[in-house]
Order: structure tokens, then sequence, then C-alpha cells
């Protein structure tokens, strides 16, 4: 039996993409690396389950302009 899956797909900078790839890859998330057989396509991220959320640093930076 074969397991389908349904998805939209978003685009984002490169530097976004190698940012959330690394911290998917450094926590050992290899299921969200979606290859679509295509050979040198560099591979979907599909993030079912997964929220993100701006870091620490930045939020104080962003709750300082704000404040402004």
């Amino acid at each position: 039996m074969r397991t389908t899956h349904t998805y939209v797909t978003m685009e984002i900078s490169a530097a976004a993409y190698y940012e959330i790839s690394g911290k998917l890859r450094d926590t050992h998330y290899d299921h969200c690396f979606l290859h679509e057989n295509m050979a040198g396509e560099i591979p979907l991220l599909v993030m079912a389950g997964i929220a993100l959320k701006m870091d620490e640093t930045a939020q104080r930076l962003v709750g300082r302009m704000h404040s402004e």
C-alpha cells in the first residue's frame, strides 16, 4: 500500500530554507524531507505538527521596536 501526502507549498528565501532544514537535521527530523524523485532537486520540507516561532533575541528586538 502506498501512502499519499496532501500539502500546500509556500516559497521561502534560501536563507530561511537552510536555517529551518539545518535545525530539522540537527534534531533528527529526517522524515520532514520529502524528495519528489527529481535528481538534484532540493527536497521539500513537510513539517506537519511543527510550529515555527521567533527566537528569543529577535523577540526582544521586536518588543523594543513596538514599545517606542
